[in-house]
């Protein structure tokens, strides 16, 4: 979430213009459940 990054940089005005650099003519696509990765990578540690 964009509310965390102010956390990383310790500064909150660089990280709004950071984040508005990065999405300015983007599309920000929110994705729901659970990702492929992560599930691949619990059925690895559940088969060892």
């Amino acid at each position: 979430e964009f509310a965390e990054w102010a956390k990383i940089f310790h500064d909150e005005r660089m990280t709004a213009a950071i984040i508005d650099r990065l999405i300015h003519n983007s599309k920000i696509i929110l994705f729901n459940g659970e990702s492929y990765r992560y599930r691949n990578q619990r059925r690895e540690i559940k088969g060892n």
